[in-house]
């Protein structure tokens, strides 16, 4: 597996590249919050992280629209709490035998802003309220 990339955001037709000016989507004023999901990790730097993952983390935080990041590539459970957004690790759903190394999720995303994943086989479980 090779090491991750940078990632681009798209607004509209143009790529967004750290330090540029962002509208993330160009998202109307607070109707609702949303989980953004992406393959490798954001929360950590090295072989597991996405090289501009500071700089997609600062629009997501800018954005005030982002609860929570759903990422893997790295096949551990694992969380961090970075700028008032939730970065969950899920667990690979295929990671050796089955069932003994799996794990999958189902996640609610509440209208009061809290979020609840009901972890299966080796896959953790967890409630965040709003912060």
């Amino acid at each position: 597996m090779g090491e991750p990339g940078e990632i681009e955001l798209l607004a509209g037709e143009e790529a967004l590249r750290p330090g540029q000016c962002a509208r993330v989507g160009e998202l109307e004023p607070d109707p609702g919050r949303l989980g953004y999901l992406v393959h490798q990790r954001l929360d950590v730097s090295g072989s597991f992280g996405v090289k501009n993952a500071e700089a997609v983390r600062g629009l997501l935080e800018d954005s005030k629209k982002v609860l929570a990041v759903f990422q893997g590539h790295h096949h551990t459970n694992d969380y961090s709490l970075i700028g008032n957004i939730h970065y969950c690790t899920l667990r690979s759903v295929v990671d050796g035998p089955f069932p003994d190394e799996n794990g999958y999720a189902i996640v609610d995303l509440f209208k009061d802003g809290s979020i609840r994943i009901d972890g299966f086989r080796k896959q953790t479980d967890y409630h965040w309220s709003v912060s």
